[in-house]
C-alpha cells in the first residue's frame, strides 16, 4: 500500500524509561547504570550501550527477583538495545520477557501491558513476521478498547497499526474495517476536517482499491484534497500526489466502463 499521504501521524514512538524504584545505595548503581543506557541509546551509540544495559538487568534481577516491574522496564531497555543492535532473537526473548513479569504480577487485563504488547506489535511488523505483529496488535487492541473504551482517540494507534498489518497480509476487508473506526474515532476527537483524516483517506483509498471498491476510493481521494486544499492551502504539496491516484482510479473506472459497452 501506497505511504505517501502519510507524511507526520505518529504510530509508536519506542522511549527508554528510568523505573521509579525506591532506590539505595546498590540500587542506585542500577538507576546511574539506567541512565547511562540511556544516554547512549539516545546518542545512537548502540553497541556501547549493550554492556550496561545488560549489567542492569542482572543486577535487577538479583536485587529484587525475577517478577518486580523494574526488573520487566530494564528488561525492556535492553530488548530495545538488542533491536537497535540487530539481535533480534535476544530482543524478542526480552520483550517477552517483560510481558511475561507484568502479566504475571498484574494479570492479562491491567495497562501496564499496554507498552509490553506495543513494542511487541512494532518489533514483529519491523521483521516482517506480520501473523505474529496481527496477534499482539489485537491483543493490545481488544486490551485498550476493554480498558479505556472503544471511542477512546488513546486506541487510535493501535486502530493504524492494525489495519496497515492487516493491509500487507492481504486482508483488506479487516483493513477497511480498522480503518473506517480510526476515522470515525479521529473525527469524533479532533474534528472531521483534521489534516491526520485527509492522510488516514489516502491510505483507506489504497484499501479500497485494492478491492477494486473505485467508487468509494474516489470519495476517499476527493474528501482527502478538499480537506488538505482547506488546511494547508491549494499549493500544498500534499496535493499533487493525491490528484495524481485520484485520476488513476478514474481512468481505471472509465477502462471498466468501455469494456461494458
Amino acid at each position: 500500500m501506497s505511504i505517501r499521504c502519510l507524511r507526520s501521524l505518529t504510530i509508536i514512538t519506542f522511549l527508554l524509561v528510568i523505573p521509579a524504584l525506591q532506590l539505595q545505595a546498590q540500587e542506585d548503581v542500577l538507576e546511574r547504570l539506567n541512565i547511562k543506557v540511556m544516554n547512549l541509546y539516545n546518542a545512537g551509540k548502540y553497541q556501547e550501550a549493550l554492556a550496561p544495559a545488560e549489567e542492569a538487568v542482572k543486577l535487577a534481577e538479583e536485587k529484587f527477583g525475577l517478577y518486580n516491574h523494574g526488573v520487566a522496564v530494564f528488561m525492556t531497555n535492553l530488548a530495545l538495545v538488542y533491536q537497535a543492535n540487530h539481535m533480534p532473537d535476544k530482543a524478542e526473548i526480552a520483550f517477552l520477557k517483560a510481558l511475561e513479569i507484568h502479566e504475571k504480577l498484574f494479570g492479562d487485563k491491567d495497562e501496564n501491558l499496554f507498552i509490553d504488547l506495543d513494542n511487541l506489535v512494532i518489533f514483529y511488523y519491523l521483521e516482517s513476521d506480520y501473523p505474529e505483529a496481527e496477534k499482539y496488535a489485537e491483543r493490545s487492541l481488544a486490551l485498550k478498547e476493554y480498558l479505556i473504551g472503544r471511542d477512546s482517540p488513546e486506541i487510535a494507534s493501535s486502530l493504524y497499526m492494525l489495519a496497515n498489518i492487516y493491509t500487507l497480509q492481504g486482508k483488506h476487508a479487516d483493513s477497511e474495517r480498522e480503518y473506517s473506526r480510526l476515522i470515525d474515532v479521529i473525527e469524533k476527537a479532533l474534528g472531521p476536517e483534521h489534516p491526520d483524516i485527509a492522510k488516514i483517506l489516502c491510505e483507506y483509498a489504497e484499501v479500497h482499491r485494492a478491492q477494486e471498491k473505485y467508487s468509494s476510493a474516489v470519495s476517499s481521494y476527493e474528501r482527502a484534497i478538499s480537506i488538505t486544499e482547506k488546511t494547508e492551502g491549494k499549493d500544498s504539496k500534499a496535493l499533487p500526489p493525491m490528484f495524481k491516484d485520484l485520476a488513476k482510479v478514474r481512468k481505471k473506472m472509465e477502462e471498466l466502463k468501455g469494456k461494458d459497452r
